[in-house]
């Protein structure tokens, strides 16, 4: 690598080179679509945004309902045995 002066710099393996020249090729495009799409979700009806995370949302309630229900499943258990409390990730 050499700096703007004309000194070396350092070296780099080629594989960083090329990544490095992959990304910044298509970088401006991809970071111009997802501006685009921010753009849209603000400028959206609120009613619009709401509809399109409602989805997620019902998602994500029902998954914890059923881990919740998971775990009270295991609670006799847990108390019986207190080490297994401690294996369950908080």
């Amino acid at each position: 690598m050499i700096g703007l002066d004309g000194r070396v710099l350092g070296v780099a393996p080629p594989g960083l080179c090329s990544w490095r020249r992959r990304a910044s090729a298509t970088s401006p495009r991809r970071h111009l679509n997802q501006l685009q799409g921010a753009r849209e979700a603000l400028e959206d009806l609120p009613v619009r945004r709401a509809s399109r995370r409602l989805l997620w949302f019902l998602v994500g309630a029902a998954i914890s309902a059923g881990m919740t229900a998971l775990m009270t499943s295991f609670e006799v258990e847990m108390q019986r045995n207190i080490s297994i409390a401690f294996l369950i990730p908080a």
